[in-house]
């Protein structure tokens, strides 16, 4: 069916993907390990391994296989990775991994026991991405290359649960040998929205690759791992970052208004250990304290108590502990409070809401129950009763 120079497009579960190893159910039979033990029958809907889908694609007279690798799935990937991507020694591509968050697609719950945020990273450092994807998107083409792919792109990223205009795409662009760019692009409608002039969304279009780790991710880490030493020696030295080179003036400790998005996600930390601030897309109309910055960067941990439980007893106390670690005063209950709340009606000028409406998490509930008493009357009718 194809064209003398046409390409075939494939989107496809990775049977091997990490998520199916951790115990999440095969997407079309809803079992947890089926496509790893290779369950499927002759006429079912069957998933390959990487090695598996390009022996069978070569043997079928595809001359040219190029993969992809969307994350968390290709359904509605958030990351996509490219072949290069994944071989290239500068650039870090668990750290656009770790930013997406698997799904499960079955109605039973996982039985998951492996963190898979602490695995990419190993699963990176080894050269494995391309084996445990939990995706691919394969461009084939029986003749020459394919020009659907940009031989110079490494991997793309979409930013794409804000209002419009401000959801964007990033490109990681290899321009010469290991000497990537950043190019970034407003998604959809340009114009800027009303009621909100005490935003600014500004960025630059092309920017150098900082290669490193990002410093997000290696807190994270820390907390993941109980290793709060380390933990605070890393906000301590963000702290320092901050009211070194963001502040107003030494002396107030106001922070500057174009730096409200110099949070640690927003560091990569480079061999040298030398932190450096990139992608500061929004300015507010007035400066902020540093407390500021710091709480509205930990009410990321806020619901994930877990995560610090060994460190503090609560998540005030979470943050006075590492406010004191940094060298600033403890907040109150009531002031970490007025700063979240202050946080969140600026980000719900910049996000959509998220969530499911209460209404329809009742729907579901019903909808279980139904389900239940279905199977629950089938058992009485047909299996308990035909038994004796």
């Amino acid at each position: 069916m194809l064209k003398p120079n046409g390409s075939l497009i494939i989107a496809i579960e990775n049977k091997l993907g990490l998520k199916y190893f951790s115990g999440y159910n095969e997407d079309h039979f809803g079992q947890p390990y089926f496509g790893i033990e290779d369950r499927y029958g002759a006429k079912d809907i069957t998933t390959f391994g990487y090695e598996e889908i390009k022996e069978m694609l070569g043997n079928s007279g595809y001359k040219s296989v190029k993969f992809l690798f969307p994350f968390p799935d290709y359904k509605i990937p958030k990351a996509v990775i490219t072949d290069k991507g994944v071989e290239n020694k500068k650039f870090n591509e668990s750290d656009l991994i770790r930013l997406t968050k698997e799904r499960h697609y079955g109605t039973r719950p996982k039985a998951n026991l492996l963190n898979e945020y602490l695995a990419w990273k190993v699963i990176a450092e080894n050269k494995l991405v391309k084996d445990v994807s939990n995706s691919f998107l394969i461009v084939a083409c029986k003749n020459g290359e394919t020009e659907l792919i940009s031989d110079s792109v490494l991997a793309e990223f979409y930013t794409c649960a804000r209002f419009e205009p401000y959801n964007t795409a990033t490109t990681f662009e290899e321009i010469e040998l290991e000497n990537i760019v950043v190019k970034k692009n407003t998604l959809g409608n340009k114009e800027q929205p009303e009621n909100r002039n005490d935003l600014v969304h500004k960025f630059k279009s092309e920017t150098d690759y900082i290669s490193g780790q990002n410093l997000h991710h290696i807190i994270t880490e820390t907390l993941l791992k109980n290793r709060f030493t380390e933990y605070e020696n890393l906000m301590k030295q963000w702290a320092t970052y901050i009211t070194t080179n963001t502040v107003l003036s030494k002396g107030d400790g106001l922070v500057k208004p174009e730096y409200f998005d110099a949070l640690p996600r927003n560091f990569i930390v480079d061999k040298n250990n030398n932190l450096h601030l990139f992608d500061q897309e929004w300015t507010i109309n007035r400066p902020f304290d540093v407390t500021f910055l710091l709480v509205r960067y930990l009410s990321e941990y806020r619901r994930k108590k877990g995560m610090y439980s060994g460190y503090a007893s609560n998540f005030l106390g979470f943050v006075n502990k590492t406010l004191n670690t940094c060298g600033l005063s403890p907040v109150s209950g009531k002031r970490l409070n007025e700063i979240m709340k202050e946080d969140e009606e600026i980000r719900s000028k910049i996000h959509r809401p998220g969530g499911i409406a209460s209404r329809k998490v009742l729907k579901s509930f019903i909808q279980l129950f139904l389900k239940m008493a279905k199977d629950v009357k089938s058992y009485i009718y047909y299996d308990m009763f035909a038994q004796r």
